[in-house]
């Protein structure tokens, strides 16, 4: 009884560890091809916010402010689209261990305000109003600044998404950390 129960812990065993070997391949699988995915697709959309920024420029140049709103709203939505792209990125690469911080200064007045832009036509559409207390002189911030933009467009979008028809509020105020 004992030669046989141990048998079958055994082959059980063989069993799971043959599943866990199948399932960190597929794991690793999956990571790869979120990494090329994203690469094949960032590639292009790059291309699209290069030319639409060029487009951009040359419409303000020209004083065409038809173009120059839609070309405006063209690479908001771009670089949107650009961010989920590097989320889905993001969480393959938090997954495997492998998430880097890009460390710069930067000054956080314009990195909300970009950010505020970027999803206005998300909180548009759903009838919501933004109301932005950011002071100018809130000052500038050391941290990686494509994952906070990425923060705050997830909470931006995600307020928009779950409010009809109301007001989202983004307060940013310069504080003191502890110790």
């Amino acid at each position: 009884v004992n030669r046989t129960l141990e048998q079958k812990v055994q082959d059980r065993t063989a069993e799971l560890e043959k599943m866990m070997l199948t399932a960190k391949d597929a794991n690793q699988a999956k990571s790869s091809f979120l990494a090329k995915m994203s690469h094949e697709l960032r590639t292009p959309l790059n291309a699209i916010i290069g030319y639409s920024e060029i487009l951009l420029e040359d419409a303000t140049d020209n004083g065409n402010q038809g173009a120059v709103d839609d070309l405006g709203k063209i690479l908001s939505a771009a670089r949107h689209l650009l961010g989920l792209i590097n989320d889905v990125l993001d969480l393959s690469k938090i997954e495997a261990g492998r998430m880097d911080l890009f460390l710069e200064t930067f000054d956080v007045g314009t990195l909300v305000r970009e950010a505020t832009t970027t999803v206005a036509p998300l909180i548009e559409k759903k009838q919501n109003r933004l109301v932005l207390d950011c002071s100018d002189q809130v000052g500038v911030m050391h941290a990686d600044t494509t994952k906070l933009r990425q923060i705050l467009l997830n909470l931006l979008s995600n307020a928009s998404k779950f409010t009809s028809n109301g007001q989202i509020s983004l307060v940013v105020k310069r504080g003191v950390m502890g110790p």
